[in-house]
């Protein structure tokens, strides 16, 4: 009962303002009827945030890039694959102070193989699609169980998609490796070197026009 209630926030303890959530690496084990799969994430930092009306909800976009390892049971056809994936995840947080979430997922992903585990895929393409739900442990670390699809859509057919039960674990990266990843200062440096160079031109053009070139 008290891990249920720690769970459901009855605990009556206040928790930290929650920020929004910076980059994280995430380690998935995943289990199906006839497959485990084992994934490894790169989740970048908030790429978009927005508070739902008056509330104080909010929703985070952030981007995983990951690579993993599908494995099938003994009782199905042998032989392993890989795939790789970029998804894009909404997490809806339901307060700042709040340590659970609920996420949603729906991207594009590559199979090393058409075949797997006895299932005929028909393409290499798969969409991948996510449902979720989480929380946040401490200010480092996240837990979450989210369900997964892959299928191509009847792009071809026949399509009978992979579905698995995934436990995650994300880590925090530290802000130093965000800053690194941040493209917004290399981009504001260029800016100013452009407009340097071009202010530079401007008052050379001037003053050949007007006869103070040596």
């Amino acid at each position: 009962r008290r891990w249920l209630g720690s769970w459901l926030g009855r605990s009556g303890r206040p928790q930290p303002a929650q920020q929004p959530a910076p980059a994280a690496a995430s380690l998935h084990l995943a289990s199906g009827p006839y497959c485990h799969r084992l994934t490894a994430n790169r989740e970048s930092r908030v790429l978009w945030t927005r508070r739902l009306g008056g509330s104080r909800a909010r929703v985070e976009l952030s981007m995983e890039l990951g690579v993993s390892a599908w494995m099938p049971h003994k009782d199905r056809e042998p032989g392993g694959m890989w795939q790789l994936s970029a998804v894009p995840v909404w997490r809806f947080w339901p307060s700042d102070e709040s340590p659970h979430f609920i996420e949603l997922g729906v991207g594009p992903s590559l199979l090393s193989r058409k075949r797997f585990a006895g299932r005929q895929l028909s393409t290499h393409f798969q969409f991948a699609d996510h449902i979720g739900l989480g929380r946040r442990v401490g200010d480092q670390n996240r837990l979450g169980l989210r369900l997964s699809h892959f299928s191509n859509a009847s792009i071809k057919r026949p399509n009978p998609g992979l579905d698995v039960l995934q436990l995650l674990l994300w880590r925090r990266i530290q802000l130093a490796a965000d800053d690194r990843m941040d493209p917004r200062p290399l981009l504001e440096r260029g800016l100013r070197r452009l407009a340097r160079r071009h202010l530079a031109a401007r008052v050379d053009e001037l003053a050949a026009l007007h006869g103070l070139t040596p």
